[in-house]
């Protein structure tokens, strides 16, 4: 039995400088398709407009307005255990690895 995706993950990318990025995945499962949102560190909620998870391999794309501009997001990649080993392009930037780990499920606050 596959696991299931809902849920808060964390996602850690490297920028070319080597400066870390976060982003918060707020999943959930319907079938084969995740919808929800990705947050930057920085930056308001984008939507994800379209995701799948079939066998390992997930799939998100996303976008929304960040500050005064309108911002994409792919993710792809495959889950690996409790993590997501996954790439990660932003608008028509570079592709960049990175890896998301579920965030614990903490009190409602």
């Amino acid at each position: 039995m596959r696991p299931d995706l809902t849920g808060k993950w964390q996602l850690r990318a490297h920028d070319a400088k080597g400066k870390e990025e976060i982003f918060t995945l707020d999943l959930t499962e319907s079938g084969s398709s995740l919808v929800g949102t990705v947050t930057p560190q920085t930056g308001g909620a984008m939507t994800i407009s379209h995701g799948y998870y079939v066998g390992a391999a997930v799939k998100v794309a996303a976008s929304g307005r960040q500050r005064l501009f309108s911002s994409s997001i792919e993710i792809s990649g495959h889950l690996e255990g409790n993590k997501m080993i996954l790439n990660v392009k932003r608008g028509s930037g570079e592709t960049k690895p990175a890896v998301a780990e579920r965030m614990p499920a903490g009190p409602l606050r």
